[in-house]
């Protein structure tokens, strides 16, 4: 007797393995795991081969699951939980619902297989773990259905659900839509056109910059239907971004034969400064120097941009291109060509204008925003306006200075601590290179904007080469070659406000050829 329980408790822990019909059936909701393990409780769940679980799979499942008469509470114990909790290690869903684009490397347009499998899951995830009220397993049906009634027709002439729409738009943009053929573009217009006569917010936000700046494959330029779009957009969902855009659109009269109207867009402006906007905060420093709509008031104009410089500058010098300081420094150096609030300085003016030129460039590879070329050209014009008036019309390769302060200003500027490695080559001659001191989370964390407008020269680079000829004095603490600092007076060195070095010499900074020593960005 013994020997039979032995016998017959070995027997219920053997393993349940799953062929992949078990599995197709387990996923249909045509079988129970409790059938297939017929009482072994207990038993650990193997897989004989795989299966990979497909939107009519879920389909049937939810039309049997309506056949069996069972309450809609018990869907989530009866089907959700057994593929999800019991199964997750042997099936390894997530997996398998992944593995239909994973050996894709073109992925076919939305709705496809994968799309429509992971909106049903949604669903199923929301009824059972979410307890979501809008969440209907008949939606599953209908999802499956609706794709499988319209996967063969041209894309135009297809019926779609808001899912699948959403899915369609999301895939069909930039450079793919571009290539479209014209069957896609109708679709997207279609679609597009439709969630926007529906207030859909993503909708009437995709359609407003569709229709702004060159256009896109689909729509082209349309400042009208741009602005209407916004104008929607802003009743039903009020953001700092649409405001911004908004304020450009018054600002220019885009849809009013270029004549602005200055009221609109301070309004506008105000709103996207407040959201923290950087181009919201520069026109609006264009309206108070200028006084358009406001005002004139050079001083509040002149410290808008200052704040902003600083901000801007800390952006450039961590390798962030897609920024607004080529923006900003162009009209810092405005402020220095015209004495807005200071002195007229041709100099100074032309030294934020070959940052404003460096950034320009900079920004224009790495993205085609509209305006970027106007600001581009605008640069060039101030520089070929304000250089004839410096005495920098020919640029020198090599430059001399008294002091290093003037090629880390940048730096200096954000309060960094700088390391400088020493080498001395002779009494008279020492090579000295900068760079950011590195920290224990970030390394070295950015580079030295460094400008030179006698070479007519500006760079982010990763460290700075300089000579130090005919030394005078070359004070540094006694056996090491490494020295940091956070300011620079003259020829003396500090950290923390005290001296750490003094070497008084003629620096010499000979500019880098290509791309040599260049701050290196993703």
């Amino acid at each position: 007797m013994k020997s039979n329980q032995k016998r017959n408790a070995h027997a219920k822990q053997e393993p349940l393995a799953l062929s992949a019909a078990d599995l197709r059936s387990l996923c249909r909701f045509e079988t129970s795991l409790a059938q297939l393990k017929k009482g072994r409780k207990s038993a650990k769940v193997t897989i004989l081969e795989n299966y990979q679980i497909t939107p009519e799979d879920l389909k049937t499942a939810v039309i049997n699951f309506r056949k069996s008469g069972m309450s809609e509470e018990e869907f989530g114990t009866q089907y959700f939980a057994v593929l999800w909790d019991e199964l997750y290690e042997a099936i390894g869903l997530p997996n398998a619902l992944a593995v239909m684009t994973r050996n894709d490397p073109e992925p076919t347009s939305p709705p496809n297989a994968y799309t429509v499998l992971w909106t049903a899951w949604d669903i199923l995830v929301g009824k059972y773990e979410y307890d979501e009220e809008d969440a209907s397993l008949d939606d599953i049906v209908t999802e499956v259905q609706t794709w499988e009634e319209n996967r063969d027709k041209p894309f135009s002439e297809r019926e779609y659900t808001r899912a699948q729409k959403k899915d369609f738009l999301g895939f069909w943009i930039d450079a793919r839509l571009e290539s479209a053929d014209e069957d896609v573009k109708a679709a997207y217009r279609k679609i597009l056109d439709g969630l926007c006569a529906q207030d859909d917010i993503n909708a009437l936000r995709t359609k407003a910059y569709a229709c702004y700046g060159y256009g896109n494959a689909a729509y082209g330029q349309d400042w009208q239907v741009s602005m209407e779009c916004l104008l929607r957009l802003m009743e039903r969902d009020p953001n700092p971004q649409t405001a911004n855009t908004l304020g450009y659109m018054y600002y220019y009269g885009r849809c009013s034969d270029g004549v602005p109207d200055y009221d609109k867009a301070f309004y506008y402006f105000s709103i996207g400064a407040a959201g923290h906007y950087y181009e919201s905060r520069y026109k609006l420093s264009d309206m108070y120097r200028h006084g358009y709509g406001v005002p004139k008031m050079p001083n509040v104009a002149a410290g808008i941009i200052w704040e902003l410089y600083d901000e801007q500058l800390d952006k450039i010098m961590d390798g962030i291109f897609r920024s607004n300081f080529a923006d900003v420094a162009l009209r810092a150096g405005n402020l220095w060509k015209d004495g807005v609030n200071c002195w007229a300085n041709p100099e100074d003016a032309f030294y934020y204008y070959l940052q404003a030129r460096y950034a320009i460039r900079m920004r224009m590879m790495k993205e085609d925003n509209y305006g970027d070329r106007k600001v581009a050209a605008g640069i060039e014009q101030a520089i070929a306006e304000v250089l004839p008036k410096t005495s920098y019309q020919k640029p020198r390769k090599t430059v001399h200075f008294q002091s290093v302060d003037y090629l880390l200003r940048s730096s200096l500027h954000k309060a960094y601590r700088i390391e400088m490695k020493i080498q001395k080559k002779s009494d008279t001659e020492a090579k000295l290179v900068f760079r950011p001191a590195p920290t224990e989370i970030e390394g070295y964390p950015c580079g030295i904007l460094v400008t030179v407008p006698s070479a007519h020269y500006c760079d982010l680079l990763k460290k700075v080469t300089v000579k130090a000829k005919k030394i005078k004095v070359f004070d540094i603490p006694e056996g090491t070659d490494t020295i940091y600092f956070d300011a620079v007076d003259h020829s003396s060195f500090y950290m923390y406000g005290e001296k750490v070095a003094e070497i008084e010499a003629d620096y010499v900074f000979t500019v880098p050829n290509g791309d040599r020593g260049r701050f290196s960005v993703t």
